[in-house]
This record gives C-alpha cells, structure tokens and sequence, in this order.
C-alpha cells in the first residue's frame, strides 16, 4: 500500500510561512539506527520526542499505529527555488515494534527528490536491489509486513512532497514509490503514486 501523507507536511508549512518556523527540527536519522522489527515506540519518542501527530491505519487486515513528526522553516534554503523547505518523519507501529519508517524533504540539504521516469528502466522479477540504487540511490524509508502483502519481503520506500505558492494560494506536490524486494533482493512489485502540482 502507498502511504502518502501529505496533509500534516502542507500543515506545518502553511504555519511555517507565517511563522519563520515551526516544530521542533531534527536530523536525517542513519539509516541504520531503526531495525523494524525490534526499535520500539519509547526508543522513536525517546529520541525524536512527543510527535506532531499520532494516528491509526488498517493495512492487510492488521491495525498499526502511526507517529509523524514535521519541521518547516521560510527562512531555510529550499531544494527548488520558490518551494518554502520542510521535512517530515513518519513511523508505522504494530505488537509493539516500528514496522515501517519514511523520511521526506524539501530542504536542499537533505532533500529526498528522486527521478520517476527511471521507473521504465524497472521490471518486476527481474530487477535487482543493486539496479534500484543505480537507479534510484539508497532508500528513505522501509517497510516490512503489514505495510507489504507477504511476510519476508520489504519495501524500499522514496517520498517526495513539497509546498510553494502562499497559504491562501498553495501549490502541493507529493510522491512516492514503494519497491518491493523478495529475499532474494529481486523486484516483485511496483507502486508509484503522485498527486498535485509542481
């Protein structure tokens, strides 16, 4: 399932407009310091502190909860040129454990564009994890089951949402693309998504 989640982004942008900045900020996490399966909420909220949002969803018949965080600044350096940056964090929750985890950004220096028309260059049971990250670069997120359809595989995750125009004229843009990997790191799935304008 795609995981768009553009509102609360576009929320704290709009505010973030007309008020420098707003949230608390935070750093790119390594991609190596959240282990799904085994990083617990209390280690998320240890470290990010209270969210901006909580919530719910329902993927593949299992309940998850779901910890955003968001940061925006009009007087930070944007990737593109008019697009006022912020960047989000958001993890999906289920017994207990983080399950799935996205970064996304429009500030220049950590933003998380990528190029969907290298999806051509993509065929499913044949591309590899190697091919992606040629294709694609390392991953912002991943997801593991339920946030995908088969326990085993995972899903490489790249979120893209930006906000120009002025709070009583926006201009929203998001995307994402979820890859999904079997254990043998080939592709067995391809889901993009894209909505508003650029």
């Amino acid at each position: 399932m795609l995981k768009l989640k553009p509102y609360i982004f576009v929320l704290f942008v709009a505010f973030g407009i007309a008020a420098c900045a707003v949230g608390q900020d935070f750093a790119r996490p390594e991609r190596s310091s959240i282990t799904l399966g085994v990083t617990t909420p209390a280690e998320v909220i240890q470290r990010f502190g209270p969210p901006s949002q909580r919530g719910t969803t329902i993927e593949n018949g299992e309940t998850l909860d779901t910890v955003s965080y968001a940061y925006a600044s009009s007087r930070g350096k944007p990737y593109y040129a008019s697009v006022t940056p912020a960047r989000s964090i958001d993890f999906w929750l289920h017994n207990g454990v983080v399950v799935g985890h996205a970064f996304n950004s429009s500030f220049h220096s950590d933003q998380t564009d990528f190029n969907e028309r290298a999806l051509s260059q993509i065929e499913e049971d044949v591309s590899t994890l190697d091919d992606v990250i040629t294709l694609f670069g390392e991953a912002d997120g991943i997801f593991i089951y339920p946030l995908i359809e088969r326990v085993g595989d995972r899903g490489l995750v790249y979120t893209y949402t930006q906000y120009a125009g002025s709070a009583f004229s926006p201009r929203i843009y998001s995307k994402q693309l979820v890859l999904t990997l079997d254990a043998s790191d080939i592709v067995t799935n391809v889901k993009f998504v894209q909505s508003g304008e650029r």
